[in-house]
């Protein structure tokens, strides 16, 4: 859900996601150097830089 009162969300980032091993939750982190298999649809989460909020994006690579 996007924060309404966060005003850059716009400008959120792409990350990964990966499995916390201690709390075994899916968590995200912002990696803008993220190698992406070339044919692949990727799902990927879009953070919001100001707020967290997290977005699901599908990138056709």
């Amino acid at each position: 859900m996007k924060n309404a009162n966060c005003d850059c969300c716009k400008d959120a980032k792409f990350g990964i996601a990966y499995i916390d091993e201690e709390s075994g939750l899916l968590c995200s982190r912002i990696d803008t150097d993220m190698k992406l298999p070339k044919g692949k649809k990727i799902l990927a989460p879009k953070i919001c830089t100001k707020c967290g909020t997290t977005e699901w994006k599908t990138i056709d690579n």
